[in-house]
């Protein structure tokens, strides 16, 4: 079949995306649009270039992995008037939270509040909220198809939100670009952070627990990332003399000696986070993950067998488990590496998450008479039992 796939500008909306690769691989024409040429409240010669890129008729499916408001109303209007079945892979919140984010008025993880609006945060985000009220009175989110939370977290807050009629269903993400699956070569000499460094990511919390792991013996820690927390996060670590090392890197090109070197990937977000990719391509690269518990991030970790948990914010708890993770002896570490390689492997491979999409593509084909875009959940259970 032929798949419009509209993508971020990231990976998954270029040809080298893995997931491209394997829709290839099963068959499919996949015609690639980014994103970005579809922004603004207005899409300007959006229908132009879809009617273009159907050289023998319009698509099969389109398969959305897009955020923001702009890929719902483009999917609710542009999509809509040319009939073609929309599976949306629902990458934030912003849908049922207008500040795009599940913070508190302080920018900070707080209580995540199932309203038709994040009050605590309405005022400063009135452009979403009033986009979200538009789109429940329009029935535009009822147009999708299917919506695919890449966790339970997420489709449990999608649920409660009662924002849509449409089936959400779990799906996990692909492994993201450049996943080695390969068991490490070695048993890591400092623990390393990458990502963003920012109010909210949890590096603040992080330093302070290297500080308390600091006591008891020298234990190095890389962090890898900018933001505009960075130097603050530099002068505390000066501050305390603590053994940890701030680099920047192209945000396409990681150095993979880094991570195959190390002993772990840490993740102390104390964000209500969806999916990193940046989990599983961790753990894809065998490396066992310490993440803290609140979203989806303690989805993808079974304490003691794949990495470890800790609860968001707690210091404590994080050194205690970065005294666990270096304190395994050698087969113990060689074991929870392989495990992380393993659940990598078995649940975020491209090739499976193609095949769920052609099943249910099929599911919808068989009761593609219901009327577009308020199919009914129940036609899609039999699919997600089997995933669930």
């Amino acid at each position: 079949m032929t798949i419009l796939l509209i993508g971020r500008c990231g990976d998954l909306g270029t040809g080298r995306s893995p997931l491209v690769q394997a829709l290839e691989r099963h068959g499919h024409d996949v015609v690639i649009f980014s994103g970005a040429e579809f922004r603004g409240p207005v899409f300007h010669g959006a229908k132009k270039k879809i009617i273009r890129s159907f050289p023998e008729g319009k698509p099969d499916l389109a398969l959305l992995d897009w955020t923001g408001r702009h890929a719902l109303l483009f999917a609710g209007t542009i999509l809509h008037q040319f009939r073609i079945p929309v599976f949306f892979i629902v990458r934030d919140l912003s849908r049922i939270c207008p500040a795009d984010a599940v913070r508190n008025a302080n920018g900070t993880g707080g209580r995540f509040r199932i309203e038709n609006f994040h009050f605590c945060a309405f005022f400063r985000h009135i452009g979403g909220a009033a986009a979200n009220v538009v789109f429940r009175l329009c029935g535009i989110s009822n147009r999708i198809d299917l919506y695919l939370a890449p966790s339970f977290f997420v489709k449990i807050k999608l649920e409660q939100s009662s924002f849509t009629r449409s089936p959400i269903l779990l799906l996990r993400d692909p492994l993201p670009l450049r996943a080695v699956s390969t068991p490490p070569a070695s048993s890591g000499k400092y623990f390393l952070y990458f990502g963003r460094l920012s109010p909210g990511s949890g590096v603040d919390t992080l330093l302070r627990a290297m500080e308390l792991l600091a006591a008891e013996g020298a234990v190095r820690l890389l962090i890898a990332g900018d933001g505009p927390q960075r130097r603050e996060l530099e002068k505390t670590a000066a501050e305390h003399k603590l053994p940890v090392l701030f680099f920047s890197f192209p945000t396409d090109e990681f150095p993979r000696h880094i991570l195959a070197n190390s002993r772990c990937v840490i993740f102390p977000s104390e964000q209500q986070e969806n999916r990193p990719a940046s989990v599983t391509g961790a753990m894809a690269f065998g490396r066992p993950v310490i993440v803290s518990n609140p979203g989806g991030l303690s989805e993808l970790v079974e304490d003691g067998k794949n990495g470890f948990v800790f609860r968001s914010g707690n210091p404590r708890g994080l050194c205690r488990a970065l005294r666990k993770m270096w304190d395994l002896s050698g087969r113990e570490y060689e074991r929870i590496c392989r495990n992380a390689l393993e659940t990598a492997r078995s649940q975020y491979d491209t090739d499976r998450y193609a095949d769920k999409i052609e099943e249910l593509y099929a599911v919808w084909k068989r009761t593609e008479k219901a009327p577009y875009g308020t199919n009914p959940v129940h036609k899609f259970s039999s699919a997600d039992e089997k995933e669930e």
